[in-house]
């Protein structure tokens, strides 16, 4: 570890030094006093001197190696170094100036509840101040992966600051005891830490959602950005609170993105729904729960799959101009192989301002990779990442428009950083293989095919046998077709995984034999990675696309892909 004086100071050593240095010599002072009272011996004080000498650098190390908490003494955790790192090796364009507009990023409010077991609920109000605030024009509001990257940690305040970007930070505490409620919230000036604003807020738990209004209200008056301005609506909001904690309580779960937490995720949310059919956000979650859950194979896979788009139907009724409605339908319609509609339901929500919402530039950017225009994501996916520097999707979703149009050493670099962030690692590092197999270079697949098999040994285990035969592609297409046999590896990501594999080894009908049964989402996903360029070209491909229904999608809008262009009034082709 670097041991620098911010380390030395947060970790109270100088503090305890300075303390240590003035009770020594109201010791010594003690010590000189009595020598002569007591007829101590003359070398007493020299001994006391030498004593509290050794003494110093021990009490130095142990104020390094422990601190008081009001649990007891317990080890000094380390300085968390992820923000930190991720600042320092980010690109230039991750580390912008503090900005002159008012910008705020809501820390992750804590739970200071007795038992320590509201942390869903603390969770759940901080997300909602910060959709609450996301409606105010004329402030730009850091997503909620890059706020959320702090949880926990005792970082410098104006280290967040600078990290990501704002000039306002909005934390506080939840504790909540029965049905009563203390609230503390403070708006903090990150370059100094002083206070703009702070309140303490009791209530009886059937009040929640007025707290949450007062709050944002009260935040956005001081930092004087409402000025004859309204706020947004909420749309499809609940002020039932048992069906507010029932959806907090699932949302918490499908969020781990294990298949172990969906279905008790699924059963949470589904009584919410129950308790308020007319509340969108647990439709929202459980569109994303069935969405999540299709695709790892499960046996439910068909049934969810039709549950996913029932749910995402009934939160485009309820709450079409949202956020959240936005990032759903898209990946319903998409699913579905409709095109316009994707597009449509994106753009219907750009947000109080385009160029401050992180959420929607991801949102359109990954449209439009899908629909083959990834050269043109990356404007968007970059502006996301300044808004949202520390969210794992946005990496994603920018390394892969990175790797679509070419530029692999940098969509590699970008996964890199984004498995730095925490969360979607193996997607990170599967779409970093994906890359490797492009390049072409053995010993690169096979250390990215080693370092999927480390990160989720279940996910990656077939490509890391793979990879062992990237040499021999032979071999390599033999044990493809063996795989493709199993009928879990025809569907969700694993049958992505064979397609982009069969391609690199020339088996491009087996590539296309799997490609062609995928859900239109994955194939439109699939399609533009540089290894599939001789898929694209095969006459078969044609069809898969006139089937997912983006042919009709590019003439209809003329928006044509960068790797095709129409050929006459019926026919295309594809390089």
């Amino acid at each position: 570890m670097k041991i620098t004086f911010s380390e030395l100071r947060r970790r109270h050593v100088v503090r305890v030094g300075i303390a240590y240095v003035v009770v020594a010599w109201l010791v010594l002072q003690l010590v000189n006093n009595i020598v002569t009272p007591l007829h101590l011996p003359e070398w007493t004080s020299t001994l006391v001197i030498v004593l509290l000498g050794i003494g110093f650098p021990i009490a130095l190390v142990l104020a390094w190696a422990f601190e008081m908490t009001p649990e007891g003494v317990k080890r000094s955790a380390a300085a968390p170094e992820k923000a930190k790192s991720v600042a320092e090796a980010a690109p230039d364009a991750l580390t912008a100036a503090i900005p002159s507009t008012p910008s705020i990023a809501v820390l992750p409010f804590a739970d200071m509840s007795p038992d320590k077991d509201q942390e869903y609920f603390s969770d759940g109000l901080t997300e909602e101040l910060l959709n609450r605030l996301v409606t105010f024009k004329g402030l730009r509001v850091i997503g909620r992966t890059s706020a959320f990257a702090f949880k926990g940690k005792n970082e410098d305040l104006r280290t967040i600051g600078e990290t990501l970007g704002v000039n306002h930070i909005l934390e506080g505490s939840v504790r909540k005891s029965g049905n009563h409620l203390r609230i503390t919230a403070q708006l903090i000036n990150p370059a100094d830490g002083s206070h703009f604003w702070s309140k303490t807020f009791d209530r009886d738990l059937t009040d929640i959602f007025e707290i949450q209004d007062e709050i944002s209200r009260a935040v956005a008056e001081a930092l004087a950005v409402t000025m004859g301005v309204a706020a947004g609506e909420d749309e499809g909001f609940t002020r039932n609170i048992e069906a507010y904690e029932e959806y907090l309580k699932g949302k918490a779960l499908v969020d781990a993105t294990t298949l172990r937490d969906i279905p008790r995720g699924i059963e949470h949310l589904l009584r919410a729904t129950e308790i308020d059919p007319t509340f969108a956000a647990p439709w929202a979650s459980l569109s994303q729960a069935y969405t999540l859950g299709a695709q790892t194979g499960t046996s439910k896979a068909a049934e969810w799959r039709r549950k996913a788009f029932e749910a995402n139907d009934r939160l485009q009724a309820m709450a079409p101009n949202s956020a959240i409605a936005a990032w759903v339908g898209l990946i319903a319609a998409s699913n579905r192989g409709q095109w316009f509609d994707a597009e449509t339901v994106v753009k219907r929500f750009q947000g109080p301002d385009l160029t401050q919402s992180a959420a929607w530039n991801t949102q359109y950017g990954r449209f439009l990779t899908n629909v083959g225009r990834p050269g043109e994501a990356v404007g968007y996916l970059e502006r996301a990442r300044r808004g949202d520097p520390l969210s794992p999707v946005t990496s994603l979703s920018l390394g892969e428009a990175y790797a679509d149009s070419g530029n692999l050493s940098i969509a590699l670099e970008e996964f890199d950083r984004g498995a730095t962030l925490g969360g979607m690692l193996p997607l990170l590092a599967g779409s970093a293989l994906l890359t490797a197999l492009a390049i072409g270079d053995i010993a690169l697949i096979e250390k990215r095919a080693q370092a999927l098999v480390k990160i989720d040994p279940a996910a990656g285990s077939l490509s890391g046998e793979w990879a062992a035969l990237a040499g021999d592609k032979p071999a390599l297409r033999e044990a493809l077709r063996k795989a493709a046999e199993v009928p879990g590896n025809r569907s969700g990501f694993r049958a992505m995984a064979v397609c982009h594999w069969a391609a690199y080894a020339g088996d491009i009908e087996l590539s296309l034999d799997v490609f062609d049964g995928l859900e239109a989402g994955f194939v439109a996903f699939a399609s533009w990675r540089p290894v599939m360029r001789e898929v694209r070209r095969h006459p078969r491909f044609k069809d898969i696309m006139r089937k997912i229904n983006l042919v009709d999608y590019w003439r209809k809008s003329g928006n044509w892909p960068e790797f095709c262009q129409p050929v006459g009034d019926n026919d295309f082709e594809c390089e």
